[in-house]
């Protein structure tokens, strides 16, 4: 009777313990789901960052031949015409300036998204190791219902009664 009560309690707690793993392995597929839409987010915003990085350094060669007078330029022809030049050193410097900063921006993007892949890889590493726990939870509740199984025919092959064995059986622990 000790005994069984003592299966009733452990089928209860293995019951509670398949539970919580099942709910932290639901957890860690919806944080995976997050971390992979914050990955392609960040992929957008890179490759949008990066087309103005393009965009910002044909600016800065663009100002920078205006700032050496070149008023045109076109290498297929070989045709290059000076002009006189004032102040466009500052407006080519600006625009330098503006590629340095996307260009930066872009690299912090670029460590955020390396970051976000790492804690995916590590949220599914998580996972993997909590459902392997779960294995090893259904193998021992497994178990311990087989033994439970065989105490129940054990105490009926010596003349238990059936009845009181079937309650002993399905008690309920709490």
């Amino acid at each position: 009777v000790r005994l069984s009560g003592e299966l009733a309690a452990a089928k209860e707690k293995v019951m509670s313990l398949k539970e919580e793993a099942v709910s932290l392995v639901e957890s860690n597929a919806e944080e995976v789901g997050r971390l992979d839409e914050e990955v392609v987010s960040l992929k957008e915003e890179g490759a949008r960052l990066s087309g103005e990085v393009v965009s910002l350094k044909k600016e800065v060669v663009s100002l920078t031949l205006a700032a050496y007078g070149v008023e045109e330029y076109d290498v297929d022809e070989e045709v290059v015409r000076m002009r006189e030049v004032a102040d466009a050193v500052p407006a080519a410097k600006r625009a330098s300036d503006d590629a340095q900063r996307a260009s930066h921006a872009a690299g912090a993007l670029q460590g955020r998204l390396v970051a976000v892949k790492q804690e995916k890889v590590d949220a599914v590493d998580e996972a993997a190791e909590k459902e392997e726990g779960l294995g090893y939870q259904i193998l021992f509740t497994d178990k311990l219902f087989t033994k439970v199984d065989d105490l129940v025919a054990l105490a009926l092959a010596a003349g238990a009664d059936p009845v009181a064995v079937n309650d002993i059986k399905n008690r309920k622990m709490c």
